[in-house]
């Protein structure tokens, strides 16, 4: 396997200069990688960037959703942005990190999601519970506390259905 180069594909805005030096050594590069990915920030990377590194991690539900979100911040349309949420649901239906910044990301577009998007979201948020990451968390609560009062309702009635609400998790929600 030949290493991938980020700096020629014009990728290495996406890892810490760290890394960089362990590019080309095999089980350490993919070592290195493993532990920067829950970290990696996909804000202001083009979505024609991220594609490229699709091409060589197509499994990576990150990238996937990195790849929604840079569509989305670019105005592409719906069925596009839906399309890579789609395949990071797909290639990534239990990782905690990526459901953690999925949720995220799902909620931020709320308005622009099909009831069943917006079922499948809450159902997500259901199974992470308590294990939702703090930061995601964070960001959660703050676009829960400006959603409008339907959407909360609406996230209440979904776990209430699931079985998995409860005050204290409403609470811990802030909603």
């Amino acid at each position: 396997m030949l290493p991938f180069d980020w700096q020629a594909q014009g990728m290495s805005a996406l890892y810490p200069a760290v890394a960089r030096p362990f590019s080309d050594v095999l089980g350490v590069r993919a070592q290195a990688r493993s532990l920067m990915t829950p970290s990696a920030s996909f804000d202001f990377v083009p979505a024609a960037a991220i594609e490229k590194v699709l091409e060589a991690q197509p499994t990576n539900g990150l990238y996937w959703l990195g790849l929604a979100q840079a569509l989305n911040d670019g105005g592409a349309p719906f069925e596009k942005v839906g399309a890579a949420l789609a395949m990071s649901m797909t290639v990534e239906p239990m990782e905690a990190r990526t459901v953690a910044r999925r949720i995220v990301f799902e909620f931020s577009i709320w308005d622009k999601l099909s009831a069943h998007e917006r079922a499948t979201a809450i159902n997500e948020l259901a199974k992470l519970g308590r294990r939702l990451p703090d930061q995601e968390r964070k960001d959660l609560k703050l676009l829960l506390s400006v959603a409008p009062a339907t959407q909360r309702a609406e996230i209440q009635d979904e776990l209430t259905r699931s079985g998995r609400f409860d005050t204290d998790f409403a609470k811990w929600l802030g909603i």
